[in-house]
């Protein structure tokens, strides 16, 4: 049975993009890998991987990627949003939206990649 090992991120700016998953979103570095003209780093979130990927020398896409978010479960959502404040993110909204019980939020990453902080639905 295959299962997803990680998710790759295609980023303008790896070390950018590393401050934000590590320092904003509280990823660990788990391993990186320098290749001509490419830069890998994998995160981990939870038990779940996330590859940022920079490709030096290419133009990067502006053309929005088809992934449409990367959800990461917090304990509080209203929470998150006052620490993204602090941290002066600017945020689309500053208001949680309800679902089935409990609290989403969604902003942009430094690529413009579309985040969501969800609340554990159990």
């Amino acid at each position: 049975m295959a299962f997803l090992a990680h998710v790759g991120l295609l980023v303008r700016d790896l070390d950018r993009s590393r401050r934000f998953y590590v320092d904003v979103l509280g990823c660990r570095e788990r391993r990186s890998v320098d290749r001509p003209g490419t830069r890998l780093l994998f995160l981990e979130s939870g038990s779940s991987l996330i590859e940022l990927v920079e490709k030096a020398g290419r133009p990067y896409p502006e053309v929005s990627c088809p992934t449409i978010h990367l959800a990461f479960q917090v304990d509080s959502v209203a929470d998150e949003i006052a620490r993204l404040k602090v941290l002066g993110l600017s945020l689309d909204s500053e208001e949680p939206i309800p679902f089935g019980g409990k609290s989403i939020f969604f902003f942009s990453g430094p690529d413009g990649e579309r985040i969501e902080l969800c609340e554990p639905l159990e």
